[in-house]
């Protein structure tokens, strides 16, 4: 599912963008012809309580998949079955570096509340 234009609201100069999903929708995505060298990305989520088992959320920065070298940075909540600790998935992807993949469980319950988490990216790491 794209996101439609009454889910996104920009920044005056284009450098932001705030995305919501509607009660129904099932996931989203925002496609952009301009590239992003480096940056912050930031969301506010609250994981599924109770039995999860099955369900990814993720924000993730990726290169067009269509091509050949696709590149991607991930931050992923792993669904869960009720009473067990959520596993977070962190992962780094870049042709001929491989998969530099992290799991851990958070000292936090990330289905009581809204948490924000980010993305940081600069020329000598992601964070």
């Amino acid at each position: 599912m794209l996101l439609g234009p009454h889910n996104a609201k920009f920044s005056q100069d284009g450098n932001i963008v705030a995305l919501s999903l509607d009660r129904n929708g099932l996931g989203c995505r925002l496609l952009t012809k301009k590239q992003f060298i480096y940056g912050r990305f930031r969301v506010s989520s609250k994981a599924s309580p109770g039995n999860s088992a099955g369900t990814v959320t993720t924000l993730y920065v990726s290169t067009d998949v269509n091509k050949q070298k696709n590149e991607e940075i991930d931050f992923e909540f792993i669904g869960n079955v009720a009473g067990q600790p959520y596993t977070f998935h962190t992962n780094l992807y870049a042709p001929n570096v491989g998969n530099k993949e992290v799991e851990f469980q958070p000292w936090f319950d990330p289905t009581t509340s809204f948490h924000i988490y980010t993305i940081s990216w600069s020329s000598s790491m992601v964070v």
